[in-house]
């Protein structure tokens, strides 16, 4: 399959490597097809391309490489959807920001990702807003801050804590192939109510 987008042009990917969005990501619902693009060696650091809208694409990571503390809950409908009956299943991933003077790294905890790459399906969840927001810092003492009222604010220095140095990456180059789906992370029980 060839897909023509906006930030690195024409890209080939075989057709198993496109993952379906039913509901879509929130603002983006009509974009419903994207592809996992690698984007540096260590493989910290992926684009979530839209196979379906060119100019979508954005840069996500697996939170626990730099929140190990963070947990996500996966209602049983929407295990069901992701075909998901172990949290081994799914793997998890949260959309980044930079921040315009490209000096603070953000990343979304309320709204990750979820992914069964097994069967090609994934979706946006949102998690409990008074533990987390849309905005949460990097550091460089350990897990990342919230910003606002709505953040969850940090806990300290871990030793599990990856640091990211300055300058912040460039996440305008080109990306690199298809990336395989990364180890599966434990995940919350979801509650039953």
């Amino acid at each position: 399959m060839k897909i023509d987008t906006t930030r690195f042009g024409l890209i080939e990917l075989p057709d198993e490597a496109v993952i379906h969005f039913p509901r879509g990501l929130y603002g983006l619902e009509k974009a419903r097809s994207y592809c996992m693009l690698k984007h540096d060696e260590p493989g910290r650091f992926q684009w979530l391309q839209a196979t379906d809208a060119p100019a979508i694409a954005m840069v996500v990571t697996d939170p626990f490489l730099f929140f190990p503390s963070y947990e996500v809950e996966i209602p049983d409908s929407d295990a069901e959807l992701l075909q998901a009956s172990a949290s081994s299943d799914v793997t998890i991933y949260t959309s980044i920001t930079v921040s315009p003077e490209r000096q603070q790294i953000y990343a979304n905890l309320l709204g990750p990702l979820v992914i069964n790459h097994r069967a090609a399906v994934g979706m946006q969840l949102i998690q409990d807003a008074a533990r987390y927001g849309t905005r949460h810092l990097f550091g460089e003492s350990g897990e990342g801050q919230g910003e606002g009222a709505t953040g969850r604010r940090g806990d300290g220095a871990s030793d599990k804590a990856d640091h990211i140095s300055r300058p912040v990456p460039d996440f305008a180059g080109s990306p690199r192939p298809p990336v395989p789906p990364s180890p599966p992370r434990p995940l919350a029980p979801a509650s039953r109510t």
